[in-house]
């Protein structure tokens, strides 16, 4: 076995290729006449220097570091933020509080004494990051070029494919969307699954010992993008046509139309959905044949005046998806089993089982739908199973600060996800905005979303069930045409009902062809964006490295006088003169 000679300089770093050749040569010298040291000297050496500096650079990386607020003080010290914060892990870990060390009792003693004058601080603080807000809001304009450009292709491309619908509906009927019935509690259980397709992928998420940016280049060029990674609307899909014949099932919809349905949380909100009343031959138990009519809700039209902050939202979350997903390989049967797109039958009625007054108990109607998602991947458990994934985007745009709150849109949104997604995990990939730098990663199940709902925005996403229920009681009733569901600022809690309008001599409610017209819809600037509050109890990679409290400004810096025994806050140091011409 020759090894060149250089490998073995002490000087030299050991190369990953020849790191096993050197440890099966460990007890081999290096010729006499060169006179190196031993080369098991060599390997421990430069394999110590590998090792340390590895090290240094994980030790000192902080993704996302917060830089705090420097003109402020806080109430706490270093030292007393430092003992909040082991106690405030302890309860986002949802750690046991009656069997507690003595050192985290004592830290929780100290927590709840301090705890009215962190409520305080935390007030404070918001009111600061909310004036900073007010003057930098125009970040929210801050997109990369190439990433505005790719967004908008896609946004012009789905603009043009709103001609396939007829053009001119008039005003046929209107429903509520909101729900009035609070007695009555809405069930909804999944029956079945009925078909899987599609190709299988695995989800690599970021172990952020390093920088993470998510790369631009993982994104699907505009043509693959049309050809692969757009599926046909639910009213044309070949698929769902062969499943009405054997199943039954009342309304179709795609898990795109059925958020946008769950969304209550911007009344002024411009909205078309697409509505197809027609029948199909079905295949009745018997043998026999018949004809049946259902409700098919394709996806929503595309937005007539969406900002570069909408456009940043929808790319992160392709870009999200492309980066931490990767195509699952490992069999066929896997893939078989763990398909990315899924035709599942639900069932929702009102529970007949609730005690409630007759004269409230409205009529117990049963309504199949069946509906279509798709997985963004699949992750592997402990036990060897493995579960479906939702991956978003939580892009942040005052990480100086903190962490967002997540909003009463996404909230929803992401309830929806998991709920209609059953045994599935989801994953916020909290993102820096200017840079889409990984910050974070944060774990979040159906629970935590109900709890955040209620905690910062005091609203139950389950509530939407109702809504969903009269919508699709409403569209049943309709005859077979063509249908718009469209919902305005003027509209507020109810969506009109507009019918295909074949003489244009009557009242046009709505023109698809002037209101989706590319040299009229443009991207609109939007800078006076509601704020969205800093969640003060989200602890950063920063913090938790610092050991400062979320939601709190930079303690100030204590020195203690020895001669008086009193402590007092450190203004900075001096510059010390030398007595002598030479320094010690």
């Amino acid at each position: 076995m020759s090894i060149a000679d250089k490998d073995f300089l002490p000087w030299v770093k050991l190369s990953s290729d020849r790191l096993e050749k050197e440890l099966l040569a460990k007890q081999q010298f290096v010729p006499a006449d060169k006179a190196h040291y031993p080369l098991q000297l060599n390997i421990k050496k430069v394999s110590k220097t590998v090792t340390d500096e590895v090290k240094e650079r994980v030790r000192k990386f902080i993704p996302g570091k917060v830089f705090f607020p420097l003109d402020v003080d806080s109430s706490l010290t270093k030292s007393q933020q430092a003992v909040c914060l082991k106690v405030l892990q302890m309860y986002r870990s949802e750690r046991d509080f009656n069997n507690l060390t003595k050192i985290e009792q004592e830290n929780l003693d100290v927590y709840k004494k301090l705890h009215s004058v962190i409520l305080e601080e935390h007030a404070k603080f918001s009111e600061y990051v909310k004036k900073d807000w007010q003057k930098k809001s125009d970040r929210l304009e801050n997109m990369k070029n190439r990433l505005f450009a790719y967004t908008k292709t896609l946004w012009e491309k789905k603009l043009e494919k709103v001609i396939r619908y007829p053009s001119h509906y008039k005003l046929h009927d209107t429903i509520c969307l909101a729900y009035e019935d609070p007695d009555n509690h809405i069930q909804v259980c999944m029956q079945e699954n009925v078909h899987n397709s599609g190709t299988s992928k695995t989800v690599i998420l970021p172990t952020l010992t390093s920088k993470c940016i998510l790369s631009f280049r993982n994104l699907p060029s505009i043509e693959n993008y049309e050809l692969n990674s757009q599926m046909p609307v639910v009213s044309q899909d070949g698929n769902i046509v062969d499943l009405l014949k054997t199943n039954n099932v009342d309304v179709v919809l795609s898990m795109s139309a059925l958020k946008r349905l769950m969304d209550d949380s911007n009344p002024h909100c411009f909205w078309n959905i697409p509505v197809i009343v027609r029948k199909h031959k079905v295949v009745l138990p018997d043998g026999n044949e018949q004809f049946k009519k259902f409700v098919f809700l394709d996806k929503a039209l595309p937005m007539q005046y969406p900002t570069k902050f909408e456009f940043s939202e929808k790319c992160h979350k392709e870009l999200v998806r492309t980066n931490f997903s990767r195509v699952f390989t490992n069999s066929e049967e896997s893939n078989k089993l763990n398909q990315n797109v899924v035709y599942n039958i639900w069932n929702i009625s009102f529970n007949d089982k609730e005690n409630v007054l007759m004269k409230t108990k409205k009529l117990n109607r049963k309504i199949n739908f069946l509906l279509r998602q798709k997985i963004d991947g699949f992750e592997s458990l402990a036990d060897g199973k493995t579960r479906p994934v939702v991956l978003l985007p939580k892009v942040e745009y005052q990480l100086e600060h903190g962490a967002n709150i997540a909003t009463k849109t996404e909230l929803v949104k992401q309830w929806t996800d998991l709920l209609f997604r059953p045994f599935s995990h989801l994953y916020r990939v909290r993102l820096q905005g200017n840079t889409s730098e990984v910050v974070d990663v944060e774990s979040v199940s159906l629970q935590k979303i109900n709890s955040e709902a209620m905690h910062h925005h005091q609203y139950k996403p389950f509530e939407r069930l109702g809504a969903l229920f009269t919508v699709f009681t409403k569209l049943l009733d309709l005859e077979c045409g063509n249908y718009m569901l469209h919902h305005n600022e003027r509209t507020g809690a109810f969506a009109e009902v507009l019918i295909e309008c074949i003489n244009t001599e009557q009242n046009i409610k709505l023109d698809l062809t002037k209101a989706y017209d590319s040299n009229s819809c443009c991207v609109k600037v939007h800078k006076n964006r509601a704020w969205c509050p800093i969640d003060v109890n989200y602890i950063l990679p920063a913090h938790a490295t610092f050991k400062r409290m979320p939601g709190m400004f930079k303690p100030a810096v204590v020195v203690y006088n020895n001669k008086k025994g009193v402590k007092k806050k450190k203004k900075g140091k001096k510059r010390l003169k030398p007595t002598t011409g030479k320094f010690p």
